[in-house]
């Protein structure tokens, strides 16, 4: 397992993996209801309220004062273990792949 961990093309994939899942967790934003827009992927792990819709006049919303933001630490430690778990799995495949290219560009079998 050591041997695994300090091997460059697994740390190669992992941290692609990682990047990836910061990348989708960043971009993602889902808008539920008008005035609600949550962040994440795969889960949830932060809203954004700017209260409920008041009046609307032509293309302009009128929105209550409340305003609530914050995380969801469910969705927080989901996203922690779900980007573990790809980026471990993203690894072994980039390091299966790169031996195999290893072993053909050596003749080897």
């Amino acid at each position: 397992m050591r041997n695994l961990v300090f091997n460059k093309s697994f740390i190669i994939g992992f941290l692609l993996g990682i990047l990836i899942f910061a990348c989708l967790n960043l971009l993602v934003e889902t808008k539920t209801p008008e005035y609600v827009r949550q962040y994440g992927f795969p889960f949830t792990f932060y809203e954004w309220r700017f209260g409920s819709a008041v009046d609307k006049v032509g293309s302009l919303t009128f929105y209550s004062t409340v305003k609530k933001d914050g995380f969801i630490w469910f969705g927080v430690i989901g996203n922690i273990a779900s980007a573990i778990i790809f980026s471990f799995s993203n690894g072994l495949i980039v390091k299966f792949f790169w031996a195999k290219r290893a072993s053909r560009r050596l003749n080897l079998k």
